[in-house]
């Protein structure tokens, strides 16, 4: 090591001296760094030479190698920078030059210097090591560093303030979004989606205050504080889809909230807020129409239950009020008006007919009904005449087959058919006789027995009457006049009661029809009474049941039932102390009402609840000893059996079955024993198992055929009344019901009766026979001699044809007295009606023309018929059998056209030529011609192009068509010769039947109930019509015109003029018209002075027509 001298030595402690000085100075961060760089500064300029420092060079020495415990053990550098020992430490310059921070800043450079000459610096301080400095700079750095990194992992950006909030939302925890939005809006107001957190945070709370809410005041509140508040900002868009299900939930969840309060006046409070909310739902700002659109179901839904629900209040609001002011007319005992507050709510209410309050209060007015129920002893008699008959004479027809039955003697079967009542012997089914007592008439007639048999009482509702017939004859015993009456009188021995509109209950004398007393009650009455031996029970037309004393007729007791207005079609039924009353509650179901009384009638009193049943009761429930059978117009059939003496249950339910139809119809029931037969369109029977609780079906009979009057059972044999199935016709029917019929017997009939078929159209004078003679539509052709003239009935027709679908309808007479019978629509089936061929006047046929149907109603040419088929055909047939006559006339068609022909018209009978027409426009004129072999040849053809209808008609050189326009028709006229239109006539209506010709006029009839005649030179007369349509095709006679309508009146026209010709002049006052009393058939003939037409029935009148005396004289000597 190399010595050290003391000048050295003084200058390391003053070097020592100024570390520890150094060591002491406290600096901080930014201090430190400031000194590092001046540091750094002044050691490039100490390196420099100064003016007064004089570098030496040092002189030569061996090298020393340091080792690293010298370096160590030796604070101090053994080395030193060349020039430094020479210098004075304490040198005055120095201190001058530079301030002590500087200086130690420079004592720590000189140490820490890597790099100098060359040659190693001298070490300082033991800390002064660059490797300690080196650290300690990259120790600050990675200090700053972590703190950057601290501040990025534990500060977060907006975005993730708001992505936090969103998932908050989306998870639909809105407490914690709210807070969420919160804190991102106060941190960060600038960010970019403040405007959408605002949003958010508002629909956050909307949502929070709707979602379980059961008061949804508090989300209306909400809604209307919020969205006016955020509505202006930017992102309110993104809120319109939720308000678009949101804002609905409210606007529902108030209304279902209103259903369920209580009392009136929270319901309007809650259905005032349902308001506002439907004013923020139609706010276009809120809700645009595109978002609304799916959500109008919904609303239309809510808006249904608040009118409901507004209704519901209003009529809490109407029943209060009303209770209150029956109450005070109960008070005052006025009843009348009581009911009148009642109904008056009811109308408006329905639904609270069965309202307790309601009931309570009108028990009320029930108790005091009992004073208003009054008796009055008016007497009134009856009248013995009968109106004078309608035609000089009259015959009717009806078809009997069968034996005879002894144990039937003295009885007769009373039917009503369509307006006519028949009466027939029991023993043989004869038809005795006919009286019209209108289509008004539904009512079925009653039978009261007497010691020579069987009278009829019926209400004549044409009339407005009641009369009673006598069984045998159907001449009138009475009649008595009821203008309001309004149900099927009750026979009860020798009383008749009969109910009025009047709120009126008649006693009659049943035997002289004399009117014995009158009993007024409050209410109007909809049902015939119940008979009792003690007690009449009277059905109000709702609420109350009254109890009147059978022999003097006074109220006894009245009962609330309940029932309401316009629910009773059927008297109640009494079995074993029980009254079945049947209430036809709703459009598809009834209840059955059972009330007990008394060993005296009275004491009346509900038993449990009413029973449901299936379908309406339309018919009275049938009693069989303590039997009640109840059948509804679906078809359930429930079978009760009394019990009077369980007090518990006097009644029970024994056998039932469901209801089979799915539309209403008229059922007839009928028991006896555990036999029970039900008719309507079949008679089944059914034997009762009591044991099993069933109803079994045993037989079954006439399927099909439809049933249209009561059974009857006059001891073992049942009377039946039915409608066959493609029949025009009405059968009565007697049949051997006993217990040891053969079965296989049990459906064949004793006797049987057709009767009531309406006419074909044909009638005519057998001028051999001195004759009329007749078909009805069932086919069934019958002579009228002077021998049914005197009786008034044929019960056998001369000759039965084979009946058509729906019956034959129309009559074409041909040039050898023959007739054909067709029927509609129009077919190649015939009835052949052939006077030289007295044993078989009637045969069928069947035209052979390749169609089962014709496109329009054949038209007689000479003695043969033009058929005019769809398939284009036009062929002249002879109708006896069948075949054509001459080869057909066949248009041009493509493969599966069809043609609709038009009715043809004959133009020249003696060069035997025809027109026929399709509806699309094309005329023919075709006509014979025999070469090469006879057959139908066009002679001239026309296209119209235009739509006709109807038909043909031709008078003198003109052919009438009828043109169909959209709105009217038009009376288009054709030159014959050349098919060419020759002038059109508008009619401002439709043709309903012609155009025909009759006395030399054309003639048709339109919907405007108007009958126009043509001729050559155009349209020559309208005339009115007495009526809606005509019954036949008007007749000529002795230069009039004779016509009838459907309604029964006849008149006489002026062919020329269309001027009315004043029916019966000789009358005082004259008689312009005749009015048949009742509705005609299609049947109509003149011959000389007499008129014969036909009713509806197919009966036949006689009609006297006044004429000259010299022509009246020529009918009577038969010239």
């Amino acid at each position: 090591m190399l010595p050290i001298d003391d000048h050295d030595h003084d200058d390391l402690q003053v070097a020592h001296d100024d570390d520890d000085a150094a060591e002491l100075v406290p600096l901080d961060d930014e201090s430190e760094q400031l000194i590092l760089l001046e540091d750094e500064a002044i050691s490039e300029t100490a390196t420099e030479p100064t003016a007064r420092t004089e570098r030496v060079p040092a002189p030569a020495s061996p090298a020393i190698e340091l080792t690293d415990a010298d370096a160590i053990d030796d604070p101090h550098d053994a080395n030193e920078s060349p020039g430094v020992s020479d210098r004075d430490p304490l040198a005055a310059d120095d201190f001058a030059e530079t301030d002590p921070s500087t200086l130690v800043s420079r004592k720590r450079k000189r140490g820490f210097s890597l790099f100098g000459s060359g040659n190693k610096k001298r070490r300082g301080h033991r800390w002064d090591s660059p490797l300690m400095l080196v650290g300690g700079g990259g120790l600050l750095i990675l200090l700053i560093v972590g703190f950057v990194l601290y501040l990025w992992i534990f500060s977060d950006s907006g975005d993730e303030r708001f992505n936090v909030a969103e998932e908050h939302y989306r998870q639909q925890s809105y407490s914690n979004a709210i807070e969420a939005y919160d804190r991102y809006l106060s941190k960060f107001p600038n960010h970019a989606k403040v405007s959408l957190a605002r949003v958010r945070r508002g629909m956050a709370r909307l949502r929070q205050a709707a979602e379980g809410a059961s008061d949804w005041t508090r989300p209306l509140s909400v809604a209307q504080e919020i969205l006016p508040t955020i509505r202006a900002e930017s992102a309110f868009s993104e809120a319109r889809p939720e308000l678009s299900t949101l804002l609905p939930d409210i606007y529902r969840g108030l209304v279902d909230q209103a259903k369920r309060a209580e009392g009136s006046d929270t319901q309007t409070a809650l259905l005032q807020n349902a308001k506002e909310a439907r004013q923020l739902i139609d706010n276009s700002e809120y809700l645009p129409s595109s978002l609304l659109q799916p959500q109008l179901i919904r609303i239309e839904e809510v808006e249904d239950d608040i009118t409901l629900l507004e209704r519901d209040i209003n009529r809490d609001n109407e029943l209060a009020t009303t209770i209150e002011r029956i109450r005070k007319a109960t008070e005052t005992s006025d009843t009348a008006a009581a009911y009148e507050f009642r109904n008056e709510l009811l109308r408006q209410y329905p639904g609270l007919r069965r309202n307790a309050q309601l009931q309570d209060v009108v028990a009320g007015i029930t108790a005091k009904e009992r004073d208003k129920v009054s008796v009055s002893d008016t007497v009134q008699s009856s009248t013995v005449d009968d109106r004078p008959p309608i035609a000089r004479r009259q015959a009717i027809f009806a078809a009997s087959e069968g034996s005879t039955d002894d144990r039937l003697s003295h009885r007769s079967v009373f039917v009503l058919i369509d307006g006519a009542l028949y009466g027939l012997r029991a023993t043989d089914g004869q038809l005795q006789w006919r009286r019209w007592v209108g289509f008004q008439t539904t009512l079925h007639p009653l039978s009261a027995t007497t010691a020579n048999g069987d009278d009829a009482i019926l209400l004549d509702q044409l009339h407005k009457e009641v009369i009673r017939l006598d069984g045998a004859t159907g001449k009138l015993q009475w009649r008595f006049p009821t203008p309001s009456a309004t149900t099927s009188p009750v026979l009860a021995a020798d009383k008749l009661y009969l109910v009025n509109h009047e709120k009126q209950m008649l006693e009659l004398d049943a035997t002289t029809g004399q009117q014995r007393r009158i009993v007024n009650v409050p209410l109007p009455i909809p049902a015939p009474p119940c008979v009792g031996d003690q007690v009449l029970y009277l059905l109000g037309e709702h609420s109350s049941l009254y109890a009147l004393d059978a022999h003097t007729l006074a109220c006894s007791e009245v009962l609330y039932l309940g029932h309401a207005a316009g629910t009773i079609n059927t008297p109640p039924v009494l079995a074993g102390g029980l009254l079945f009353i049947c209430e036809n509650a709703g459009p598809d179901f009834s209840l059955l009402h059972v009330v007990a009384t008394d060993s005296s009638g009275l004491k009346l009193g509900k038993v449990g609840d009413p029973i449901r049943l299936e379908g309406q009761v339309t018919r009275a429930p049938v009693v069989d000893g303590r039997r009640v059978i109840v059948t509804t117009d679906l078809g359930a059939t429930h079978v009760f059996q009394v019990d009077p003496a369980d007090n518990e249950s006097p009644f029970r339910e024994v056998a039932a079955t469901r209801a089979t139809a799915t539309q209403p119809s008229s059922i007839y029931v009928l028991a006896r024993g555990s036999r029970i037969w039900s008719a309507d369109y079949r008679l089944t029977s059914y034997v009762l198992q009591t044991s099993r609780g069933q109803l079994s079906s045993a037989q079954i009979d006439f399927d099909g055929d439809a049933f249209v009057a009561p059974l009857t059972l006059y001891g073992d044999v049942l009377l039946s009344i039915r409608r066959p199935k493609r029949s025009t016709s009405t059968m009565v029917v007697a049949t051997n019901v006993a217990e040891n019929a053969n079965a296989r017997n049990a459906s064949k009939p004793i006797w049987q009766t057709e009767l009531a078929s309406p006419s074909s159209g044909f009638l005519t004078i057998d001028r051999t026979r001195k004759s009329l003679v007749y078909l009805t539509a069932n086919g069934n052709l019958w002579e009228v001699t002077s021998d049914v003239w005197q009786r008034g009935v044929a019960n056998a027709p001369i000759s039965k044809g084979r009946v058509a679908g729906n019956g034959w309808s129309h009559a074409i007479a041909l040039e050898d007295d023959s007739a054909v019978l067709t029927s509609e629509p129009p077919s190649a089936e015939l009835l052949i009606y052939d006077p030289k061929s007295p044993s078989m006047r009637l045969r069928s046929s069947e035209l052979k023309v390749g169609d089962e149907t014709l496109s329009c109603l054949p038209m007689a040419f000479s003695r043969y018929l033009v058929a005019c088929v769809p398939t284009g055909q036009v062929q002249l047939v002879d109708p006896q059998t069948g075949q054509p006559k001459v080869l057909p006339f066949q248009p041009a068609l493509a493969a599966g056209d069809r043609v609709h022909w038009i009715q043809p018209t004959i133009t020249d009978r003696q060069n035997l030529q025809f027109a026929v027409a399709d509806a699309s426009g094309h005329v023919y004129r075709l006509a014979i011609r025999a070469k090469p072999q006879p057959h139908l040849a066009v002679d001239r053809e026309q296209d119209l192009s235009l739509e006709l209808a109807a038909g043909l008609a031709t008078v003198g050189n003109t052919i009438w068509a009828v043109q169909r326009l959209p709105d009217a028709d038009t009376m288009l006229s054709l030159d014959k010769t050349t098919l060419q239109p020759t002038d059109s006539i508008a009619l401002n209506s439709r043709v309903v039947w012609g155009p025909t010709l009759v006395g030399g006029n054309v003639l048709i009839a339109t919907d405007t109930s108007e009958l126009c005649a043509f001729k050559d030179q155009g349209k020559m007369w309208t005339s009115k019509l007495h009526g809606t349509s005509l019954a036949s095709p008007p007749l000529a006679r002795n230069g009039e015109l004779i016509v009838a309508s459907r309604e029964g009146i006849f008149w006489r026209i002026d062919p020329a003029s269309g001027a009315s010709i004043p029916w019966d002049g000789n009358a005082s006052p004259p008689q312009d018209v005749f009015d048949a009393g009742q509705p005609l058939g299609s049947a109509m003939l003149t011959a000389a002075s007499r008129l014969w037409f036909t009713g509806t029935d197919g009966t036949l009148f006689e009609l006297e027509l006044a004429e000259p005396a010299s022509l009246q004289a020529a009918v009577e000597d038969g010239s």
